[in-house]
Parts: structure tokens; C-alpha cells; sequence
């Protein structure tokens, strides 16, 4: 069992937002972005074996785990960048390292190709920075779906099961997975995200900001990705100044569940090598 975080929350842009912690206050700090319908929990493996010269924190972002929903939704890209940067802000994190997971690495690039925070350096983790269009798609057409619903938390499990590459261990995914439901009244479980998240997963381009991200920054892909082209993952590398490419064998687009080992050594390697 990885050694648990702390939990936070703060309020931010007039909304509470959730966020756990590795290791106490130091110089060197990361924050986690996690994917579409995910959260903070999902980086538990990983930022554990990267919290021992550093502290880590792990944000979930609006409407995703036990952070709030906005009312109004708005789940645009601008909005979970502007949440980063207040959060920044309020706790005094900068300059840090961003990692970010699919839609968190999207977020991560926002705010790396603007300068808007002091970064030391920054990782996009299985994510092209200009997305097929046709992922967009099937997301805006998830989100229009019923929440789904699982009557069991086993029900839940083996569902994410199956959206796997490699088999992750039982009790392991079972603990993961348990963070991101929530038990309704009438009995079962449901996704702890808003699904409006997913009808508001916007078609992005930021292939031009990269070459405007002036601290190293690395781009990591799952060997076995079906969300993230090589050539793509590639061609990112080449158009980053300071940038570096890497991939996780045996991981697909969930590498964090997939192989986290592998991918916190891959991290790792990088932040020493950039001394963060």
C-alpha cells in the first residue's frame, strides 16, 4: 500500500476544490493534472515513489472527484487553467513542475505555452496536443449518455477492467476505482464527475504554443496508446525547445494505472535530470 496523502481543499474562482498531498513543503514541488472523468486519487502510485525529495500534490480538477461542480457548468480548457493558476496562487507553489494525464496534460500545455506560471519544468503525459477530432466526438457524445450506473462496486471495477491494456492488480484497481464513485440513495454507485465535462470537451489546437514553453518539458506516451500517434507524441518533442520524449512500455493511454512504476521512474529520471 503506497503512503497516503494528505487531504485539502481551498476555494478558489468561488469554488471548493479538493486536493491531496505528498511529503511537506519544500523547494521542489509537482502538481498532478489527471484525464477526462478522472481524479486525484488515480496518481496515488506514482506520486508516491516521486515524493521523496519533493512534495506532490494532486488536484482534482472542477466537477471531477470531491471537487465542487460549477454552477453554471463551465468546463472549458481556459476554466480548469485559470482554477491551476489561482490555486498556484493561494498556496504559494510557484515556480513548480506540472505533470499532466490526457486532458490534465491539454490544461498543462494551456498554461505552459502562455507563461502563466512560473514553471520549472512541465510533462504531457498520452495527449496530442492538437487531438483527432474524432476523440472530442466520442466524449461530446458520451456526455450526452445517462450517467452510468454500477450496482456493485465489482460491477464498477471490471468495467474499467476491460478498458485496460495490461491487467492491473485486483486490489489496487479496486481502490482506485472506489474514489471516484459515489453511492446513490436508491443503492449501486455512479461517477463522482460531471458528465457535462464530457459535453464540453472541446476540439483544441496547441500545436502553436509549444514552441513558446520556455522550460523543459517532456512528453510521455504509453507504448501501447491508442489515443496518442508516436509520429504526434513525435513531432511534440521536435517543436518544444527544451524538449524530451519518452515512451512507458506495456502502458496504453492509461499509463498511470497501467504501469506506474515504470512511469514515476520515467518522471523521475527526467526531474533529475532538469534538477527539479
Amino acid at each position: 500500500m503506497p503512503v497516503p496523502p494528505v487531504e485539502h481543499t481551498v476555494t478558489v474562482n468561488g469554488l471548493r476544490l479538493h486536493y491531496l498531498a505528498w511529503g511537506e513543503p519544500a523547494p521542489r514541488r509537482l502538481l498532478l493534472l489527471h484525464g477526462s472523468q478522472g481524479h486525484a486519487w488515480l496518481w496515488q502510485d506514482v506520486a508516491a515513489q516521486l515524493a521523496h525529495r519533493r512534495q506532490v500534490l494532486a488536484l482534482d480538477l472542477r466537477g471531477h472527484g470531491d471537487s465542487a461542480r460549477p454552477d453554471p457548468p463551465s468546463y472549458r480548457l481556459r476554466d480548469y487553467a485559470d482554477d491551476v493558476r489561482a490555486l498556484a496562487a493561494a498556496q504559494h507553489l510557484e515556480p513548480l513542475v506540472l505533470i499532466g494525464h490526457s486532458l490534465g496534460a491539454l490544461v498543462a500545455m494551456l498554461l505552459a505555452g502562455t507563461g502563466a506560471l512560473a514553471l520549472a519544468g512541465a510533462a504531457f503525459l498520452d495527449i496530442e496536443a492538437a487531438p483527432p477530432s474524432y476523440q472530442a466526438e466520442h466524449l461530446n457524445a458520451a456526455g450526452a449518455r445517462p450517467v452510468p450506473r454500477f450496482a456493485t462496486l465489482v460491477e464498477a471495477v471490471e468495467r474499467e477492467a476491460r478498458s485496460l491494456v495490461v491487467t492491473v492488480p485486483r486490489e489496487r484497481l479496486t481502490r482506485l476505482v472506489a474514489q471516484g464513485l459515489r453511492p446513490l440513495p436508491e443503492g449501486g454507485f455512479a461517477p463522482k464527475a460531471d458528465r457535462e465535462a464530457l459535453r464540453q470537451f472541446e476540439q483544441v489546437d496547441l500545436r502553436p504554443l509549444l514552441p513558446r514553453v520556455a522550460c523543459p518539458a517532456l512528453v510521455m506516451r504509453g507504448a501501447e496508446s491508442r489515443v496518442m500517434r508516436r509520429e504526434a507524441a513525435l513531432a511534440m518533442a521536435s517543436s518544444l525547445p527544451l524538449g524530451r520524449f519518452v515512451e512507458v512500455a506495456e502502458a496504453g493511454h492509461q499509463l498511470i494505472l497501467e504501469q506506474p512504476a515504470a512511469t514515476a521512474h520515467a518522471l523521475a529520471a527526467w526531474l533529475d535530470e532538469i534538477g527539479a
